[in-house]
């Protein structure tokens, strides 16, 4: 009886196999979920992709692993926090955020003290608001005309002819207000200030009468700052042409 073997029964054998199908082999090629071996391997090889993802704390700086990319954070942290320095970094234009920071502050005071205020006194060597008080006086100095003695310059009659000539040669500065002139035939007057010619009045060849005196009248007002000059001449058509005039003006 002792040399006897049992095996078991066609149920307890299909029951097994059942079981041992469950467990599979060990170190399948591929993993899966049909046994527990490939189950493992599964399990296995995703462990390992996540660590090749993850790689060591000793990658260098890059884009390949977790760590890697980590080390390339850290080291943009470290580089922006050079670029930002610290809040007691003494002023440099070149200089840390901080130190830019403080460099303009105290560039920004510097515009504030020139440009100065509204109620900054009026001073030529001042602030920009002194300076700019300074100038609206002198503008309105220039331009009052309740300070001013007003001039003319008056001729009964003059002969014009061609080509024209001086008849009036204000030196200074000052205000050309207005000019009066009575012409004859084809005779006219120019207004030069400061060596440009800025208008004309006086008779047209247009006109049929040319023999008739005419009046004209200029008002307008024209600053020069070095001469005032009437000059008066003709078409050369005609003789005995003449004008005689007012030119208005004051001094400053």
């Amino acid at each position: 009886m002792a040399d006897q073997i049992f095996l078991a029964d066609k149920i307890t054998q299909d029951a097994i196999k059942v079981k041992t199908d469950l467990i599979g082999t060990a170190n399948p090629s591929t993993g899966g979920t049909g046994n527990l071996f490939a189950f493992l391997k599964q399990i296995n090889d995703f462990v390992d992709t996540v660590e090749e993802k993850l790689g060591l704390n000793t990658d260098t700086a890059g884009t390949t692993t977790t760590f890697a990319r980590l080390a390339q954070i850290a080291a943009y942290v470290d580089t922006l926090e050079a670029s930002l320095g610290q809040a007691n970094d003494p002023m440099n234009k070149d200089g840390s955020v901080h130190a830019k920071l403080r460099d303009n502050r105290d560039l920004l005071g510097w515009l504030s003290s020139q440009i100065g205020s509204n109620v900054d006194l009026v001073h030529p060597d001042g602030s920009v608001h002194a300076k700019l008080k300074d100038i609206k006086n002198a503008i309105t100095a220039s331009t009052d005309w309740s300070k001013k003695k007003p001039r003319a310059s008056y001729t009964s009659s003059v002969g014009l002819t061609s080509p024209a000539k001086e008849l009036v040669n204000i030196i200074g500065k000052g205000y050309f207000t207005g000019l009066d002139a009575v012409t004859n035939y084809d005779s006219y007057i120019n207004i030069v200030i400061d060596g440009v010619y800025i208008a004309s009045i006086g008779h047209s060849k247009s006109v049929i009468d040319d023999n008739v005196a005419r009046s004209h009248s200029l008002s307008a007002i024209y600053r020069f700052e070095s001469s005032l000059k009437l000059v008066g001449g003709s078409g050369g058509s005609y003789g005995n042409t003449y004008a005689s005039y007012c030119i208005s003006y004051v001094l400053d």
